[in-house]
C-alpha cells in the first residue's frame, strides 16, 4: 500500500504494532506524514503513533509534539477506546518532560469529553501521573480499576497497566506483588511480540531482585534487558537511571558517577525531564557515599526540579538527601534533627517505604546524640516492625535493637543483633564477588555499632565476640568458582589493555586506549558482580578463647576496636584477657597517616641531602605513635614472646613491626577469625619463584632465591605470563613474587602484579583454587588495604588468606631498591635455617635501623597471618640445587625503557 493511500485501518494497526518494530514502524509513519496525509483521522492516529515511537526512543521533546497534533485532529466518530489511548499518550509525553500539571490537565480534559467510556485506558495514565506526584496509593488504586475495566483480550493494554502497577507496589515494599505483576505484564507483551516493551519490563523486575537482596540476579536481569534493548536499537538511558538507584544503595557509587552524568546530559537534550532529575538525585546519592564535594548542591537542584513540577514524593526523597548531604554528628543541632523529622515523615506520607525507614533511622539515632530520648524512641518504634525489603528488614531489626537497648532491656536488643546479623549473613551469601561481600557489610554497621556499644563496658571477652561478629568479610573462605571461559576472556580484555605495551598505546592512541582500558575494566567489574559463584552462608563467628591461648604459644593477641571516637586494645595472653583504653581514635588515625607519609617521602628522597631531616622526622614519629599505642600496653604485654595484631582500618598501614620492643616478633591479621583460620590451611608443595617486567634486580633477586630452593620453579622474562604464573602458584607451598605492585583504593580487586603479558589482578589471584601457603610480596605497597564503610578492608592481602595462604610477608611503604634483594635472599635463608615466617621477616628487615634506607624497610615489610608457620616440615632444601624450569627472556630489559625502575 503506498504511503499516501493509508487508510484508517492500517493507521491503527500501526499503533497497535508500534511497539514491535520501532524503526520500522517510524520510518512508515514518517514516509506517510511526508507524502501529506489529507483524511484528518489517519492523521490523528499517525502522529499519535509518532509519538509512542518517540517515547520508546526517549525523545520527550518530539513526543510532546507528535501527540499534540494528535490531540488537535480529534475527532469523535472515532472510538471511544482509540481518543483515550491518544490522551494518555500526550499525558504520558507531558509527564517524561516533567510538565506535570498539564499532563494531569489533559487527563482531566480527557475524562470529561469521554465520560468515562474509556475501558481503564485513562486509569493507566492516572495511575502513571500518581506515582510520579509520589500519590502511590491512589496510584495502586487507579491501577487496580484499569486491570478490573479492560478486557481480557486487550493483552497490550493489560501488560502496560501491570508493568505501572509493578512499579508502584516495588515502591510501596510489595515486593511479591511487584515480581507477579512484572511476570505477568511480560508475558503478555512477549505474546503480542512487543519485545522492546518487554525488555523495559524485565529491567523493572531487576529493581525487585535488588530489593529482596539479591543483587547479583538483579544485576543479570539489568544486563539482560540492556542488552535486548541495544539488540533492538533501542536507547537505554533510563534503564541507566534506574540501574543507577540500585548501585547507589549496594554501595557501588563509583559506577553512578561513572555512566549516570552521560544518561542525563542525553535525556536532557531529548526533553525528558523526568527521568533526568531522578539520575541528579542518584548523582547526589553517590557524591555523598563517596564523601565529595557537590552532593548538597546536586540534591537542592534535584529538589527544586521536582518541586518545579509537582512531584511531591521524589521531593520528599531529594529533601532527604539535602539533609543528610549536611547531616554532621559531629556538630548536630535540634534544628538538623527537627529538619530530618520533617523529612521522614514526608517520605512516609507519600508512601516512599525504603528511604522513609532509613531516614526514621538517622533522626532517631541524632536525637539519640542530642539526648532527645522521647524522640528517639518515638522515631524508632515507627519503624521497627516494618517488613518490605531486605533494606528495610535489616533496618527495621536495627531499629529494634536501638529501641530495646534505649529502654534497658539489653538481652531483647541482643536477640535483635542476633536476628540481624543472620539475616546479613543470608545476604552476603548470595554474592560471590568479593567486592559485594564486602560492601554488604555496610548494611550491617549501625547493627555492628550497637553491638560495640552494647559489650564496650561489659568484659573483654564479650567485647572481643561483638568485634569478630562484624569483621573481616574479604577475608572469609571464598566458594570455589566453577571455571568459566567468557571470565578468562574479560580477564584477557583488561591486561591488553593495561599491561606495559598498552602503556605505549596510550601515548599513542591517547584517549581512545584510555577509553578501551576502562571498558574492559567495566566489563570485568560488571560479569563478576553477576556471575561469581554464592557462598554457603555462616553462622556470626564466635572465637573460642582456648584456640586461640594454644595457638598464641607464649605470645600475645592484640585487637583493636573503636567506638564514639574512642580507641580500645583488648588483649589475649595465656593467663588473662584485658581492655586497655588508648585515647583518641582520630587522633592516632592523624599520627599514623603523618608517619605512613613521613616514610613514603623519606623513600623517595633517599640517597639526597634530604634524608637526614626525614629519618630524623620518622624516627620522632615511630616513637610517638608507639609511645601512644603500645607505652599503655606495655604492662599486658610485659611476658608476650611475640604479638598478633588485628587493627582497625584507619591503623592497618601503621609499622606494626616497629611498635613493640623487646625484639619481638609482630604479625597482622584482619580478624582474629582470619587468624585461626591460617593455622588450618591446606599444606602445598613446592616453591616457585617469579620476576615481573620493569623492576630493576627484580630477575637477579628470584634467581638467586631460586637456587636456594631445591627444585623450585622459576619464572622470568616472557614466560612469566599470567597463565603461567598462576598454574605455577597454585597449590605450592612457598611463592616469591619480584614485581611491579600497584594498589588502587577506589577499587582495590584492581589492585595487581605487573607480569609479562599484562597485570594480574586479585581477581586472577581469585581464580586459584589454593593459594599458595606462605607468600613472599616482593613489591612496593602490596600489603595495602582500603578500608569500608563497615570497617571491612580490602586489598590483595585480604584476597589471599581468603584463598588459602597461611601467611604473607607484603610491604606497606615502596620498598629501597638497593636493599631489597639482599633482604629477600636473607629471609629465605632463614625459613631454610628453620625460622618461623615471622621470625625470619623480623630477622632479615631489621639488620641496619640506623640508616634511613633500613629504617624504611624494617618500617615497610610486615608479616600477616600465620606468623608460626615453617618451612621444613614440607620441604628439604640443599642450597646449590637444580630448577624444575628456568625461563629468560627480555620482556623485563624492554619494559625498564617504558616504565622506569621503582621498587
Amino acid at each position: 500500500m503506498s504511503v499516501d493511500k493509508v487508510t484508517l485501518i492500517q493507521a491503527i494497526s500501526w499503533l497497535r504494532s508500534a511497539r514491535a518494530d520501532p524503526a520500522a514502524t517510524r520510518a512508515r509513519i514518517e514516509a506517510a506524514l511526508d507524502a501529506g496525509i489529507h483524511d484528518r483521522q489517519v492523521g490523528g492516529i499517525l502522529h499519535a503513533t509518532a509519538c509512542r515511537v518517540a517515547l520508546d526512543y526517549a525523545d520527550a521533546s518530539r513526543a510532546v509534539d507528535e501527540a499534540a497534533q494528535a490531540v488537535a485532529l480529534d475527532d469523535p466518530i472515532l472510538p471511544t477506546e482509540l481518543r483515550a489511548e491518544i490522551r494518555a499518550l500526550y499525558s504520558a509525553a507531558l509527564s517524561y518532560a516533567g510538565r506535570l500539571d498539564e499532563a494531569r490537565e489533559v487527563l482531566e480534559v480527557a475524562e470529561r469529553q469521554l465520560g468515562g467510556q474509556d475501558d481503564g485506558l485513562l486509569d493507566i495514565q492516572r495511575g502513571a501521573l500518581l506515582y510520579r506526584v509520589g500519590e502511590l496509593d491512589r496510584a495502586r488504586q487507579a491501577l487496580d480499576r484499569a486491570l478490573d475495566r479492560i478486557p481480557a483480550s486487550a493483552i497490550v493494554d493489560r501488560a502496560r497497566a501491570l508493568n505501572n502497577r509493578g512499579v508502584v507496589n516495588l515502591y510501596l515494599g510489595a515486593l511479591d506483588d511487584a515480581q507477579e505483576d512484572f511476570d505477568s505484564g511480560e508475558r503478555f507483551y512477549r505474546s503480542a511480540g512487543l519485545h522492546m516493551a518487554a525488555a523495559d519490563l524485565a529491567h523493572n523486575r531487576g529493581m525487585v531482585y535488588a530489593r529482596m537482596g539479591n543483587l547479583p540476579r538483579a544485576l543479570r536481569a539489568f544486563d539482560a534487558a540492556e542488552a535486548e534493548l541495544v539488540e533492538l536499537a533501542g536507547p537505554i538511558d533510563q534503564q541507566i537511571i534506574a540501574r543507577a538507584e540500585v548501585l547507589v544503595m549496594a554501595g557501588l557509587a563509583e559506577d553512578v558517577l561513572e555512566t549516570v552524568p552521560g544518561a542525563v546530559a542525553r535525556l536532557d537534550a531529548a526533553g525528558m525531564g523526568a527521568p533526568a532529575a531522578e539520575g541528579r538525585l542518584y548523582l547526589a546519592m553517590a557524591r555523598r557515599f563517596l564523601n565529595e564535594d557537590g552532593a548538597g548542591e546536586a540534591a537542592e537542584h534535584a529538589l527544586q526540579e521536582f518541586t518545579r513540577s509537582g512531584r511531591l514524593g521524589w521531593a520528599a526523597i531529594a529533601r532527604d538527601e539535602l539533609v543528610q548531604a549536611h547531616w554532621d554528628l559531629t556538630r548536630i543541632s535540634p534544628a538538623d534533627v527537627e529538619q530530618a523529622h520533617h523529612a521522614s515523615e514526608e517520605l512516609d506520607v507519600h508512601g516512599m517505604q525504603d528511604f522513609a525507614t532509613r531516614s526514621w533511622l538517622r533522626t532517631a539515632l541524632g536525637a539519640c546524640i542530642l539526648g532527645d530520648r522521647m524522640r528517639a524512641l518515638a522515631a524508632l518504634d515507627r519503624i521497627r516492625r516494618r517488613d518490605g525489603s531486605f533494606a528495610v528488614r535489616l533496618a527495621a531489626i536495627e531499629a529494634n535493637a536501638r529501641y530495646q537497648q534505649l529502654r534497658g532491656n539489653r538481652r531483647a536488643a541482643r536477640r535483635s543483633l542476633l536476628a540481624g546479623l543472620q539475616l546479613l549473613e543470608l545476604h552476603r551469601a548470595l554474592f560471590g564477588a568479593t567486592e559485594l561481600r564486602v560492601q554488604a557489610s555496610t548494611w550491617g554497621a549501625g547493627l555492628a555499632e550497637v553491638d560495640i556499644e552494647l559489650s564496650w563496658n561489659s568484659g573483654p571477652a564479650r567485647l572481643l565476640q561483638a568485634c569478630e561478629r562484624w569483621r573481616a568479610a574479604a577475608s572469609r573462605p571464598r566458594a570455589p568458582q566453577a571455571h568459566a571461559p567468557e571470565l578468562d576472556r574479560l580477564l584477557a580484555a583488561y591486561r591488553a589493555t593495561h599491561g606495559v605495551s598498552a602503556l605505549l598505546l596510550r601515548e599513542r592512541d591517547g584517549p581512545a586506549a584510555s577509553e578501551r582500558a576502562r571498558s574492559a575494566e567495566r566489563g570485568l567489574n560488571s560479569w563478576l558482580r553477576a556471575n561469581s559463584s554464592a557462598v554457603a552462608a555462616t553462622e556470626p563467628a564466635t572465637i573460642d578463647i582456648g584456640e586461640v591461648r594454644a595457638r598464641l604459644n607464649g605470645g600475645a593477641l592484640v585487637e583493636l576496636v573503636e567506638f564514639a571516637g574512642s580507641l580500645r586494645a583488648i588483649v589475649v595472653d595465656q593467663r588473662r584477657m584485658t581492655v586497655v583504653d588508648l585515647g583518641s581514635a582520630s587522633a592516632l588515625g592523624r599520627a599514623a597517616f603523618q608517619l605512613s607519609t613521613t616514610l613514603r617521602l623519606l623513600t623517595s628522597t633517599l640517597g639526597t641531602r634530604g634524608e637526614g631531616q626525614l629519618a630524623l622526622s620518622a624516627r620522632l614519629g615511630l616513637e610517638r605513635l608507639a609511645a601512644a599505642i603500645a607505652g599503655p600496653l606495655t604492662r599486658p604485654l610485659l611476658h608476650a614472646r611475640h604479638i598478633v595484631v588485628s587493627p582497625t582500618g584507619s591503623l592497618h598501614a601503621v609499622p606494626w613491626s616497629m611498635m613493640f620492643g623487646g625484639g619481638r616478633v609482630v604479625t597482622v591479621t584482619p580478624s582474629v577469625a582470619a587468624w585461626l583460620r591460617a593455622f588450618s590451611a591446606t599444606s602445598g608443595e613446592g616453591v616457585t619463584c617469579i620476576a615481573g617486567p620493569g623492576l630493576a634486580g627484580a630477575d637477579s633477586e628470584t634467581r638467586t632465591v631460586a637456587r636456594l630452593h631445591r627444585g623450585s620453579t622459576l619464572l622470568t622474562g616472557s614466560e612469566a605470563s599470567v597463565e603461567a604464573c598462576m598454574a605455577a602458584l597454585n597449590g605450592c607451598r612457598l611463592a616469591h613474587l619480584a614485581t611491579h605492585a600497584h594498589f588502587r583504593s577506589a577499587n582495590p580487586l584492581f589492585s595487581n602484579l605487573m607480569l609479562s603479558d599484562g597485570p594480574a589482578t586479585a581477581y586472577d589471584l581469585e581464580q586459584l583454587e589454593h593459594a599458595p601457603d606462605i607468600m613472599v610480596l616482593s613489591g612496593c605497597s602490596t600489603g595495602l588495604v582500603a578500608a569500608r564503610a563497615g570497617g571491612d578492608l580490602l586489598g590483595l592481602s585480604t584476597v589471599l588468606l581468603a584463598g588459602g595462604t597461611s601467611s604473607l610477608v607484603v610491604a606497606s611503604l615502596p620498598l629501597p631498591d638497593e636493599l631489597t634483594a639482599p633482604i629477600m635472599v636473607a629471609l629465605h635463608q632463614r625459613l631454610i635455617a628453620g625460622d618461623e615466617i615471622g621470625q625470619a621477616t623480623r630477622t632479615a628487615s631489621m639488620r641496619d635501623l640506623e640508616s634511613p634506607t633500613g629504617l624504611t624497610t624494617a618500617s615497610a615489610l610486615l608479616c600477616m597471618g600465620n606468623g608460626q608457620a615453617q618451612l621444613r616440615s614440607k620441604l628439604k632444601h640443599e642450597p646449590g640445587g637444580n630448577h624444575q624450569r628456568i625461563a629468560s627472556g627480555d620482556v623485563a630489559e624492554r619494559a625498564t625503557a617504558v616504565e622506569g625502575s621503582d621498587s
